[in-house]
């Protein structure tokens, strides 16, 4: 067809009519030339809005990964305090049932046997007792052969017999017939010196007749 209308435009004699002839197809040529340059265009908006949505995903994707790796390690950090707690709290207790399970603790005993009488002028300090192996707590039983309440009994150490720590009072804590049963003491573990003092109650003096005391000593942690 192109071809057919190009050897009619040779056959045309006049530049006039040339002119005319031709104008159609200059026309249709400018046509498509602005429709690919459109399209260059199109392209390349196109391509510009895909590199710069791609651009804020790839910046979007970055900040979502540092704010893992944050919350990545804020867990682990959080964890590791736990667990740091957690030791803390249960070091203690792991060494003590470490110790007492390398470690039979052998109580050893003292008695006084003869009869104290305590009231609200007297009371009674014993002698010094001496133990062969130091030790690092004692508990102490008394038997009372009246019910005019129950005695106050205190407890001091030493290492050596001559040095004294301050009066310690042990609390009763239970009761069976005539004995009575008072709570652990702990003292420095190189103790090897005990006295007794017994006076009656402060707040209910009345005379009291104590027959037996009975010192259980123990040695530390660690000593047969």
């Amino acid at each position: 067809m192109l071809h057919k209308y190009a050897f009619s435009v040779r056959n045309i004699r006049t530049p006039q009519h040339k002119a005319n002839a031709l104008r159609p197809i200059n026309s249709g040529g400018a046509f498509f030339l602005a429709l690919e340059k459109d399209k260059k265009i199109c392209y390349n908006t196109d391509m510009q809005n895909i590199n710069t949505n791609q651009q804020v995903e790839t910046a979007s994707l970055k900040k979502s990964r540092k704010k893992i790796a944050v919350i990545i390690v804020l867990l682990l950090l959080a964890f590791i305090g736990i667990l740091a707690l957690v030791a803390m709290i249960l070091f203690p207790f792991v060494r003590i049932l470490s110790g007492a399970a390398q470690t039979t603790i052998s109580p050893k005993a003292a008695i006084i046997e003869e009869s104290i009488n305590v009231s609200n002028n007297q009371e009674y300090i014993s002698p010094s007792i001496a133990f062969d192996d130091s030790f690092a707590s004692t508990a102490i039983s008394w038997d009372q052969n009246n019910d005019n309440g129950d005695a106050a009994m205190f407890l001091r150490s030493s290492n050596d017999g001559k040095a004294w720590s301050d009066w310690y009072e042990t609390i009763l804590f239970y009761k069976n017939n005539q004995t009575r049963y008072g709570e652990i003491l702990f003292f420095p573990a190189s103790s090897r010196y005990i006295q007794i003092k017994a006076a009656a109650d402060e707040h209910d003096p009345k005379d009291i007749t104590i027959q037996k005391i009975t010192i259980n000593i123990f040695p530390r942690m660690g000593r047969q």
